[in-house]
């Protein structure tokens, strides 16, 4: 696990497994064939690449509201989701 072992300050056993236990808050969207689908069309359409537009697709499905993102717009909505750059 790498936020043992790599970061500047490593977290101790139990700090990281309480940091992975907080995230099962959050819904896990399965990475399947009609998602994929979704992924490629908005990519075509939103002219992204295919990762970037599994990400959004992802977070729409999970009912997200706002994607925390370097990597998009800061201030893009797409749908009901609005992009943030929490860097800017």
């Amino acid at each position: 696990m790498s936020v043992t072992r790599k970061l500047a300050t490593p977290l101790g056993l139990e700090e990281a497994f309480e940091a992975v236990q907080d995230l099962t808050a959050f819904p896990i969207v399965q990475i399947d064939t009609p998602l994929i689908l979704l992924a490629i069309q908005r990519s075509g359409k939103a002219k992204v690449s295919f990762w970037d537009a599994l990400i959004l697709e992802a977070a729409l499905i999970a009912g997200a509201t706002v994607l925390y993102s370097e990597d998009f717009k800061d201030g893009a909505v797409v749908g009901r989701l609005r992009v943030t750059n929490p860097f800017r």
